[in-house]
């Protein structure tokens, strides 16, 4: 899973798509729960998903507040 900006970026849009990223919304809930039911339904398929539930990285140590989406597409399987 890629945040849906990247594709707005050539290289990690080329990458990403050839690795075969699903791109979610971040900030839309609307359309965050449209990705998490499409995500429900890759991984019930059997299709292996990555995810980051933070949705970033920082050089500094600790966690961030964890983004609900994944956890909502791993309940959904």
């Amino acid at each position: 899973m890629a945040k849906r900006e990247l594709l707005q970026s050539l290289v990690p849009r080329v990458c990403l798509r050839r690795l075969g990223a699903a791109f979610v919304e971040r900030f839309s809930p609307t359309r965050s729960v449209v990705d998490a039911d499409r995500l429900a339904v890759v991984a019930r398929v059997g299709a292996p998903l990555a995810m980051f539930p933070e949705g970033t990285f920082r050089r500094s140590p600790g966690l961030l507040a964890f983004h609900l989406g994944a956890f909502a597409a791993a309940v959904r399987r």
